[in-house]
């Protein structure tokens, strides 16, 4: 497997990371960087599409963002970096992130649309197995789909059958009381929208209050 990837990515996979999380980025980077990935983080997705269409962070194979974050951000900016830069944005959630209301419908409209969403904290075999394979094919496409006048799009994946391995998330709707919601009961009419992964139990997410920073 191994060796599959370094024919795709003799130079390692160049991989920018936007979260606010330090510890996060901090953890991620090293096992990343173990797995033949080049890894430099952002704290702001703002600051992280400025600095890439004004040339300050340039040369990526691929964009780990986290997906409330760009969701929240107030603009589109899986499809700004992939139409314009040909850069594969792959978004990343905690399988206990809590969101309601228009947070939630906006964070259910992003990962409709994205390609790929993987796990946080991010798993060993997930990597190994599949995520450099989704980067690869995306990359492709985007180059593709430049050729031929097209900008990408929200085309979706589907990577040697092997679909069933990602995270997939869903929309717990509450009733008027947040509660913590499950899979198995997302019925009901509600004041709120709770979005959740994989069918765990929703427990509030810890916001953080980093200031826009880049790390190298």
């Amino acid at each position: 497997m191994e060796d599959d990837m370094a024919v795709m990515f003799p130079n390692r996979i160049r991989t920018l990371i936007v979260d606010d999380d330090a510890k996060f980025l901090k953890s991620a980077s090293r096992l990343l960087s173990i797995l033949d990935f080049d890894v430099v983080v952002c704290s702001n997705v703002a600051y992280a599409l400025k600095s890439l269409t004004n040339g300050n962070l340039e040369g990526f194979d691929v964009i780990l963002v986290h997906a409330a974050k760009a969701a929240a951000c107030g603009f589109n900016f899986r499809a700004i970096v992939e139409a314009n830069l040909l850069i594969p944005v792959i978004y990343f959630l905690p399988q206990d992130h809590e969101a309601t209301g228009d947070e939630a419908d906006e964070l259910l409209r992003a990962l409709q649309a994205g390609t790929y969403v993987i796990k946080r904290p991010v798993d060993t075999n997930e990597v190994r197995s599949l995520l450099w394979k989704v980067i690869a094919y995306r990359k492709c496409e985007l180059e593709t789909q430049a050729r031929r006048g097209g900008t990408g799009g929200e085309a979706g994946l589907d990577v040697a059958g092997e679909d069933e391995d990602r995270v997939h998330f869903k929309v717990i709707r509450g009733t008027s009381r947040k509660r913590k919601g499950s899979s198995s009961n997302p019925g009901g009419s509600s004041a709120g929208t709770t979005a959740a992964a994989g069918g765990h139990p929703a427990a509030k997410g810890e916001e953080k209050d980093n200031a826009a920073s880049l790390q190298q």
